[in-house]
């Protein structure tokens, strides 16, 4: 489905690849999603993030309490500013899943990044303590920190996530924090 899905992209058909998805004989409520993730992905790579939030709404209401769905509503609402349905997306997914560090993640990165802010740290806390040797909750915890002024905190998760891949361009991706 993958491959059918980027060439058709790639091809900048992206009706022809919408119309082969909705075409497809789902056996079950899990390929039912995956189908609708694909479709949702599809008009999301096409920048249409209104239809692609439209459709993972309309799915919801088949499948409310799909942990999948959820996420990636919260991820479609997020490109629309739709701060209300992200929260209430990652909220319900976190209460279904109390162990979904990504939405924990999410959630704090969608947060950190408003007035709320402190909000966010929390849930970053959360996700750490959850996956702790996820570098990308790590960079992420770092960010905060340096833009909150805790350079010291900041720069001991940076280095943790160098020392768990080591990447050349680090410096120059938090040069501004440091320098």
């Amino acid at each position: 489905m993958r491959a059918t899905r980027s060439c058709l992209r790639g091809q900048n058909r992206v009706a022809d690849a919408r119309a082969h998805l909705q075409s497809l004989e789902a056996q079950n409520e899990a390929q039912r999603v995956q189908i609708v993730q694909a479709e949702a992905q599809l008009m999301r790579e096409a920048k249409a993030y209104k239809e692609s939030f439209d459709i993972l709404k309309t799915a919801l209401e088949a499948h409310a309490d799909n942990p999948d769905l959820l996420y990636d509503i919260a991820l479609a609402a997020e490109k629309l500013d739709r701060l209300d349905v992200v929260e209430t997306s990652l909220r319900r997914l976190i209460a279904l899943k109390p162990d979904h560090a990504q939405a924990y993640n999410a959630l704090g990165y969608t947060l950190a990044d408003r007035p709320i802010g402190s909000r966010g740290a929390r849930l970053y806390r959360e996700a750490l303590k959850l996956s702790p040797r996820t570098l990308s909750f790590s960079t992420a915890w770092a960010g905060w920190n340096f833009a909150s002024a805790i350079h010291a905190e900041g720069l001991q998760y940076l280095q943790r996530a160098f020392d768990q891949r080591p990447d050349p361009r680090s410096p120059r991706t938090w040069a501004k924090y440091c320098g």
